[in-house]
């Protein structure tokens, strides 16, 4: 079954109840869930209800959870669903992390977060937060970040419509982070940044010995744009910004790039390799550190045990790295 083939499947189960409120959760960070408040009439009490749809099979009630709800509990909520003047609404940008809610016979789908001008919908989804496994914590508050001025927490992990050459900085970035950002490009912390097919890819320096990488994937054709970075700071971080100044200003520099050199290998196996490049940010004592796929950096020796190289530079547009190669090597050579 399909997801709409299962929600489907769910009501038609609950038919006998009457249902107080209905809340769906459609790819929203990868989770397919749903969730329903109902009155049931033989037990004749209140119950929350909730599957995961992704492993809902026709051995349904092996896959429902249930839990009981005090009256008391609800009044809060009926209290609010009984004088909502609002009108049903459909606000989908894109198809996914889609919320739909189900109240008194209307309907409201939209995505991510509820809409500051409905913040009575929060009421549902704050109830349904408490009985939801732990996993889904985060989902709830989320749900509710754009109500509690804090979306900013959640938004840069996902892609979003931006000009990365045109759009006013100060749509995602506070005027305090434009500022620290100012201080960055101007004291040359950005150690690389390179362009690439998918956008762009900077390395730059922070207090204290710390660095970051900052990715910039773009598509200019639709202007959608996701920023990812290593820096640990919640929400849009002064390093992207800097980034995004630099890439604006055409502030360039290519990363330094090296290819392991892999035992016994000729020099035409050499030069099919070429591709098989490394990202590399420069040396340090006896070694060079380079970027792995997840850009975590990783140290690599200069020299192998048995005295060989352990690699081959093959970009390093202003000589720098290989002056340093040499350097530990001639060092090695004359101890």
């Amino acid at each position: 079954m399909n997801i709409d083939d299962k929600i489907k499947y769910l009501r038609k189960h609950f038919k006998r109840n009457k249902n107080i409120f209905e809340l769906i959760l459609i790819k929203y960070e990868s989770i397919n869930y749903y969730i329903r408040v109902d009155y049931n009439p033989s037990l004749k009490a209140y119950y929350l209800y909730s599957c995961d749809l992704d492993y809902l099979d026709k051995k349904k009630d092996k896959y429902i959870n249930r839990q009981f709800i005090k009256a008391e509990a609800l009044n809060y909520v009926l209290d609010i669903y009984d004088t909502i003047q609002y009108e049903s609404f459909e606000d989908l940008k894109y198809t996914t992390d889609i919320v739909e809610l189900n109240i008194n016979d209307k309907t409201f789908k939209f995505n991510r977060y509820i809409p500051v001008k409905y913040y009575d919908l929060c009421a549902c989804t704050l109830l349904a937060g408490l009985f939801m496994p732990a996993r889904l914590t985060t989902v709830f508050d989320e749900l509710v970040a754009e109500i509690n001025g804090v979306s900013y927490r959640y938004e840069y992990k996902k892609e979003f419509k931006f000009d990365i050459y045109k759009t006013d900085l100060d749509r995602i970035f506070s005027f305090d982070i434009i500022n620290q950002a100012e201080e960055v490009l101007k004291n040359d912390k950005i150690k690389f940044l390179e362009k690439f097919e998918s956008g762009y890819l900077g390395f730059v320096e922070g207090h204290d010995n710390y660095a970051y990488v900052i990715q910039v994937i773009y598509n200019k054709e639709t202007h959608m744009t996701r920023i990812v970075t290593t820096c640990e700071c919640v929400g849009y971080c002064k390093h992207m910004c800097a980034v995004l100044m630099a890439i604006r200003e055409n502030k360039l520099k290519n990363f330094y790039k090296i290819r392991m050199i892999r035992k016994n290998e000729d020099a035409l196996e050499r030069l099919l390799d070429i591709s098989n490049s490394l990202l590399c940010i420069g040396g340090f004592d006896n070694q060079i550190q380079v970027l792995d796929d997840r850009f975590n950096f990783v140290n690599v020796p200069i020299i192998n045990e048995v005295g060989d190289k352990t690699f081959e530079i093959i970009g390093d547009n202003d000589n720098e790295l290989q002056e340093f190669v040499d350097k530990v090597i001639r060092g090695d050579k004359s101890e």
